[in-house]
């Protein structure tokens, strides 16, 4: 297997480019989730602090505005960038194996 220097840079900036836009409404989801407590039903988990989406979203700007946002987003551009690596060694690794 060849080395290239520039397509890895690129998977790199394409890994960190995607944490980048997608951190916010990741972000929107895992407050949405995590209001529920995993249980999922509105009896079990008890007072919720968000109506939905639209209403975390709002709370979150208010709270910490744009910051907030993007909260863990160092540890998730590693995750993504280590699982773009990953997936792009094995699948070079798949077609020298299959060619």
């Amino acid at each position: 297997m060849r080395a290239r220097p520039l397509a890895r840079c690129g998977l790199f900036l394409a890994a960190q480019v995607a944490a980048l836009l997608s951190q916010p409404s990741d972000t929107v989801k895992t407050r949405v989730q995590a209001d529920l407590g995993g249980f999922g039903t509105p009896e079990a988990a008890g007072p919720f602090k968000y109506r939905g989406p639209k209403d975390a979203v709002v709370a979150l700007a208010r709270e910490g505005g744009v910051k907030a946002f993007y909260a863990g987003l160092v540890p998730r551009a590693v995750r993504m960038t280590l699982a773009v690596f990953i997936l792009s060694m094995s699948g070079q690794v798949m077609e020298n194996w299959l060619l």
